[in-house]
């Protein structure tokens, strides 16, 4: 197994013995890939039944899945035992996933009367938490979501290769989509389609795809709808591509067909100062709070804090956006060199909504910007 996973899996044993921690039940994909190397099952999400990677306080391992899973693992990923599971009662071993848990983690914690684990709190089903109680009466559960999440929130530099690749991609896909395919009567579903489409010319694959067009352009998140794409439109494509190892990006680009309105204009470049001036505020041993903030004075100043609705930004990783850390306003988090980042003020009026969004791997002095395309409203 490549050696960055066991300093990774090194990194969370210190976190679990000063916690006293017998064992983590990892149950995120993304987490279980950044431990182990695994990729996700389906390459557009990286979601699917809740397995789970033990690894305990000694840095021991298990996998635990279904048994045809297992057979994979054995070829594949020959140095993470694993403790399979059936659902079918035909099928040898005849036990279900909270059993099977239950085995693993009984395995790697020998002789531990009253053990304690780790788990992601906000990852992990309420039925595993419930199992765990049932399976060890005296057991104590500790979440070690944060210590997770902030591992995963600085990147290596592997990592960063990666996330360089998936913006490269990105790049070119948007200024291909927007110039060659972006057409008055096409709907949301049709560049939606488009995009799918080009992602994969570009041997990637939709981390995820929002198209927002006319009076939908003022929504946050919303799927892409059957409207009618018409000249005039403000369109807003939101959308990260997912490259081979598993790592995002996410990034949204304003268009219009044909000649942008004043309003269009107006807002565009209302949104274009705002995002240069927060990538450049960014730097090492702010809190990702100073960010937001940062942000909202300027649309205080000018005078349109009613029309921005969400938050400035997130980290990027093994997820689109991930849980850590968040450019928030109560957020305490504090920026560090090898985050990745996505800033995405945003004004939404009228009718007329422009959302801005780059992303940036931040350094010792500042930040490195991924996202190559214009921030000016784009005219096709």
């Amino acid at each position: 197994m490549n050696d960055r996973y066991k300093e990774r899996r090194d990194r969370l044993v210190e976190i679990l013995r000063k916690k006293n921690i017998d064992a983590a039940i990892i149950t995120s994909w993304p987490s279980i890939c950044y431990f182990s190397g695994q990729r996700s099952i389906g390459t557009i999400t990286n979601s699917w039944s809740s397995w789970a990677l033990l690894i305990s306080d000694q840095n021991e391992l298990l996998f635990v899945c279904t048994r045809a899973f297992s057979k994979m693992m054995d070829k594949e990923y020959p140095s993470i035992p694993t403790i399979p599971f059936s659902e079918d009662a035909l099928i040898w071993p005849n036990r279900s996933v909270h059993e099977a848990i239950k085995e693993g983690l009984i395995s790697l914690c020998k002789n531990i009367k009253e053990p304690t684990f780790g788990v992601e709190k906000n990852r992990i089903s309420s039925s595993y938490l419930d199992s765990l109680r049932e399976h060890f009466s005296t057991v104590e559960i500790k979440p070690i979501d944060d210590e997770v999440t902030n591992l995963r929130s600085i990147k290596d530099e592997d990592e960063i290769s990666e996330l360089k690749k998936a913006g490269t991609i990105t790049n070119q896909v948007a200024e291909q989509v927007i110039h060659n395919y972006l057409s008055p009567g096409m709907t949301e579903f049709d560049l939606e389609r488009v995009l799918i489409r080009t992602i994969a010319e570009h041997k990637a694959f939709p981390a995820f795809i929002q198209i927002f067009s006319g009076e939908r352009s003022c929504y946050q998140n919303i799927c892409p709808s059957n409207r009618k794409i018409e000249k005039g439109d403000t369109i807003l494509l939101d959308f990260g591509v997912r490259v081979e190892s598993g790592y995002c990006s996410d990034i949204t680009r304003a268009a219009v067909i044909g000649k942008p309105d004043k309003a269009q204009l107006e807002i565009s470049k209302v949104v274009k100062d705002i995002l240069t001036s927060a990538l450049e505020s960014i730097e090492p041993g702010k809190s990702a709070a100073d960010i937001d903030r940062f942000v909202e004075s300027k649309f205080l100043k000018l005078g349109y804090e009613n029309h921005y609705i969400h938050r400035t930004g997130h980290n990027v990783g093994l997820e689109p956006s991930e849980p850590f850390p968040i450019c928030g306003a109560n957020e305490k988090d504090i920026v560090q060199p090898n985050m990745c980042f996505a800033i995405e003020p945003g004004i939404y009026i009228d009718n007329v909504g422009i959302r801005l969004e780059d992303n940036v791997i931040t350094t010792e002095k500042g930040i490195e910007n991924l996202t190559s395309i214009q921030h000016t409203i784009i005219s096709v």
